[in-house]
């Protein structure tokens, strides 16, 4: 849809502006002898698009998650390092927290030596000072000095075994964190698996892609050929006709543009484009032969092909060229063919053309001549009546009278002439011709 289309007053603002950034296209695809066209339409161009983002937008997705995951896993791994190396620092640190105290405990539990505890008693109930000032009394002192600071070790220590008892928890955050990283290192497969398959699914569409622009090259190429072969075989046709095909062709052109109105801005046609080397010139190449075979086509609508008793009964009476005169027997010029028919029998244009002559014309009898431009003159004598008038345009089939005998003739039947610039050529060579480029 474009701002010319007339559909365009009927559209939503955001249909307008879908017809402008996403412009209909078409692909042609063909398959054996048939030929597909497939229309693009601005949603479905916006739709492809959408996935496409979708589909890019994934793949980053992907891409950025499996190098964050595996950020987040070197990061465990050394968290988990880390962690191995603190909880066996602990336990060393614990097995010497161990020795120590086994040491103290020992020394504990062992009597002081040439201590008498008995006799030490006595001598303090019966006179305290003797007691203290007896061998052994700062001794003893002295040990239990000694015994209460290895207790007050001992309690610090076990104190600390108390704190070392943390490392169970640091065990524990250590398990989990094991969890974490499987977990982790089953997301971070996951994604790589997902990511793969994404990958060659990407690698599956774009062969899909070059099959699909080989397929579009080679249809530009056959129909090309086609084309031409089509072209070949209608200027072999004409080619008995005598007519300067080349420079009717340019005429039909020059004629084309004087007659048919043409212009507005110039919209360049909007197809798709196939990343292929050899599709530019490919497609230039269709371009021109369906130029030519759209100039040549219309040029062969313009030429009478057909005969002016089309699906009538008739017999070629007297051929094109030298005949022996049907009055006097003499060797004479025929510029046209004589198609024997029963009176009355309708006779139809055999071109698009206009009507520059209608109206009795000595030894013609009745005659209607027909301009059919580029230089091509048909004419149809010996008429009983005459249905059309000067200056009047007829199309290809329109009857323009019948057959009769009038002028200089023997019996009911149709002179009909092709001239070229004047040049009379042989009307059956025209009708052979038609018959291989309409029915070949």
């Amino acid at each position: 849809m474009t701002e010319f289309d007339p559909r365009i007053r009927e559209a939503s603002r955001f249909q307008r502006w879908l017809g402008r950034v996403f412009p209909e296209r078409q692909i042609m695809v063909r398959t054996d002898s048939h030929v597909k066209v497939i229309s693009l339409t601005s949603f479905r161009q916006l739709s492809a698009l959408s996935v496409f983002v979708l589909f890019f937008g994934w793949m980053t997705y992907s891409s950025v998650v499996v190098f964050w995951l595996d950020e987040i896993l070197a990061a465990k791994e050394a968290g988990i390092a880390d962690t191995r190396n603190e909880y066996k620092g602990i336990l060393a640190e614990l097995g010497v927290y161990r020795s120590v105290v086994g040491a103290i405990r020992e020394t504990l539990d062992t009597p002081v030596e040439g201590e008498d505890t008995g006799a030490r008693a006595a001598l303090a109930s019966a006179d305290p000072a003797r007691a203290a000032a007896a061998p052994g009394a700062a001794s003893g002192t002295l040990q239990r000095a000694e015994q209460r600071e290895l207790l007050t070790q001992l309690a610090y220590i076990e104190h600390g075994l108390g704190e070392l008892s943390d490392a169970r928890n640091i065990l524990t955050d250590l398990e989990k964190q094991q969890v974490e990283v499987r977990q982790v290192l089953m997301e971070r497969d996951l994604v790589k698996a997902e990511n793969r398959e994404l990958q060659g699914r990407v690698v599956a569409h774009e062969e899909r892609i070059q099959e699909l622009e080989m397929g579009q090259l080679r249809l530009v190429e056959r129909f090309a050929e086609i084309t031409r072969t089509r072209i070949s075989a209608i200027e072999t046709a004409l080619g008995g006709t005598g007519v300067d095909l080349p420079v009717l062709m340019r005429k039909q052109k020059e004629e084309l543009l004087k007659s048919v109105g043409q212009g507005g801005p110039f919209i360049p046609l909007d197809v798709l484009e196939v990343d292929h080397p050899d599709f530019p010139d490919a497609s230039s190449r269709l371009q021109d032969a369906i130029e030519t075979w759209g100039t040549i086509v219309a040029l062969t609508e313009r030429i009478p092909l057909t005969d002016p008793l089309h699906n009538q009964t008739y017999r070629i009476t007297s051929p094109f060229g030298v005949r022996s005169d049907p009055f006097n027997g003499l060797a004479a010029r025929h510029e046209g063919v004589d198609m024997g028919a029963p009176r009355g029998t309708p006779i139809a244009a055999t071109a698009p053309g206009k009507v520059v002559y209608a109206g009795w014309r000595g030894r013609y009898g009745r005659v209607v001549d027909v301009d059919h431009g580029v230089g091509l003159l048909t004419r149809y004598a010996h008429m009983d009546a005459i249905t059309v008038q000067m200056g009047q345009k007829l199309e290809k089939g329109d009857v323009i009278g019948t057959v009769g005998s009038t002028g200089r003739s023997t019996g009911p039947h149709l002179h009909y002439e092709i001239r070229v610039n004047g040049r009379p050529r042989n009307p059956q060579i025209f009708m052979k011709a038609g018959k291989d480029v309409f029915e070949g």
